[in-house]
């Protein structure tokens, strides 16, 4: 029986954690760095991928289940940067300065 509650109270500990707060920054400036570049239009995709995981990371940080929070924040950061690279490699190929 004790075993059951030390296991219960080290998985509640371990739910609740530090707040992601660097992932939630690092994921916010990815996601206007890709804006800026213009992966809306140009990488559409990604972008789309990019701001579905920031959303619900959003809202698990919100409901304070940090752990799936920083995943889907590190999962919005990756398609952020990649929308941005991508978008940034079509300007390149179409000759537009400013990349």
């Amino acid at each position: 029986m004790r075993r059951g509650i030390l296991f219960f109270f080290l998985f509640l500990v371990s739910c609740v954690g530090p707040a992601p707060k660097e992932e939630y920054v690092l994921a916010y400036v990815a996601k206007r760095a890709a804006q800026k570049a213009g992966a809306l239009s140009l990488a559409p995709g990604s972008w789309a991928k990019a701001e579905e995981f920031y959303f619900q990371a959003e809202r698990f940080f919100r409901q304070r289940e940090y752990a799936k929070a920083r995943e889907f924040f590190r999962k919005a950061r990756y398609y952020a940067e990649k929308a941005e690279n991508l978008a940034r490699v079509k300007k390149m190929k179409m000759g537009e300065e400013g990349f």
